[in-house]
């Protein structure tokens, strides 16, 4: 996975690419990959295009820039999880989402949340999970890490061009996720997943008041990452069955 804006500029006189010490690193060290050998180039944008090692620190572009090998257009109805980081867990929620397939990834502060945790202080690694997770799982679309938000101010930017469902235990009026996603008419949807402490009740109430759905997906209660991970393959799974040709 090489950024679009990288391939560009490493491109722009002659089709060889510059790797990153850590790259370089990694296709000698850990794959053991040698010169002469091919390998994908893609952009995290849908392209793939296939490439030579050529050296230890450059790549040899074979496929023709402006015609990529491969091209996927993006999904029909993009997919997100919103949830309240945990202490512990943060990572397998970044990893295992991106290998299932989530296209959006929102990280939010709440009432209840661990108020020390702050994906920000660790960003170059999380993206740096995430684009491992994009290579392992050899999908071409890289998901979109956003910068951590209120509740209150995802609820308030989100709630007229995306279906919000909110994970709710030991709610009687929460309807299971397949129902709920039976009645999404929008091509966003959003499942917000609470902090280990739950939601608080301003924030359900907030909630309510513009329209979220709530929905579970689980018998038993599940910590954050749990939930995360879960939602994203039951979201994952129904566009899978309802858009086969994305």
């Amino acid at each position: 996975l090489i950024d679009k804006h990288r391939l560009e500029s490493n491109l722009l006189n002659d089709s060889k690419i510059k790797l990153f010490e850590n790259e370089s690193h990694y296709l000698r060290n850990v794959l053991r990959y040698k010169s002469g050998q091919l390998i994908n180039i893609i952009d995290g944008n849908g392209h793939m295009w296939d490439a030579k090692i050529a050296s230890k620190s450059e790549l040899i572009l074979l496929t023709d820039f402006m015609n990529p090998l491969v091209y996927i257009s993006p999904p029909k109805v993009t997919l997100g999880i919103a949830f309240v980081a945990p202490k512990n867990g943060t990572k397998d929620i970044l990893r295992m989402c991106t290998e299932i397939g989530i296209d959006s990834i929102q990280p939010l502060s709440s009432s209840f949340g661990t108020k020390k945790v702050c994906l920000e202080n660790n960003l170059s690694r999380n993206i740096a999970i995430i684009k491992e997770a994009v290579e392992q799982s050899e999908r071409l679309w890289m998901p979109k890490l956003s910068n951590t938000i209120t509740f209150e101010e995802f609820i308030i930017k989100n709630n007229k061009d995306s279906s919000l469902l909110i994970g709710t235990t030991r709610d009687s009026s929460s309807q299971n996720l397949h129902i709920s996603l039976k009645d999404s008419h929008l091509s966003n949807i959003f499942i917000m997943i609470g902090p280990e402490g739950g939601w608080s009740d301003d924030e359900l109430n907030l909630a309510k008041k513009n329209n979220c759905k709530f929905i579970s997906f689980s018998n038993n209660i599940l910590r954050t990452s749990t939930a995360a991970v879960a939602a994203s393959q039951l979201l994952i799974s129904w566009r899978n069955l309802n858009y086969l040709k994305i």
